[in-house]
């Protein structure tokens, strides 16, 4: 939905100078059809302000394929068909595209209670690598409750695993656009 507000409603207005950065985890994102159509470039480096943050969190043993199939089957944002080309992937440890970082560099991730009506941050608990599919994997599945989805889809976890990094990272942007706005 993000995707299509973007093209549809904020590219080209007085609106698109207001978005510090947007952030679209969960489906892949063409890089050939989908990017050059959407009012904003990727995020190629922490706190560039005014880019588009995307990614979709796979254990490493997790199976893609059923998300692939439909990602290559269907039409991008340019008309075309998506096929197989590359992948839009911003690391959110690194804030930059592609890249690896290790557990280590994870400054915490929400680690939700049984009823989910609470959590707790946990530093260090799955690294983060964009792979060659532009998927971002994660290690070994780590234990979050229910809400994994089939194929080790960390989906519903997309924020949550990196939570403590994607709070700094929207800081430090909106800090930089401020700052660029200012001059």
């Amino acid at each position: 939905h993000i995707l299509r507000l973007l093209q549809e409603k904020v590219a080209g207005t007085p609106v698109a100078e207001r978005v510090a950065a947007v952030y679209a985890p969960g489906w892949p994102i063409s890089v050939e059809h989908d990017l050059p159509v959407l009012p904003f470039p990727a995020c190629a480096a922490p706190g560039q302000p005014q880019c588009l943050l995307a990614w979709s969190a796979f254990s490493d043993d997790g199976d893609a394929d059923m998300i692939m199939r439909r990602y290559e089957a269907t039409v991008g944002y340019d008309g075309e068909p998506r096929g197989d080309g590359p992948i839009l992937c911003v690391n959110p440890i690194t804030g930059g595209t592609n890249g690896t970082a290790p557990a280590s560099a994870n400054l915490g991730t929400l680690v939700p209670d049984d009823t989910l009506s609470k959590g707790e941050l946990v530093s260090g608990a799955v690294p983060a690598r964009c792979g060659d599919n532009g998927l971002l994997y994660i290690g070994d599945p780590p234990e979050l409750g229910q809400g994994v989805l089939p194929g080790g889809n960390y989906h519903v976890y997309d924020i949550p695993l990196f939570w403590k990094n994607v709070q700094e990272d929207v800081i430090a942007r909106v800090r930089a656009w401020a700052t660029a706005r200012a001059s």
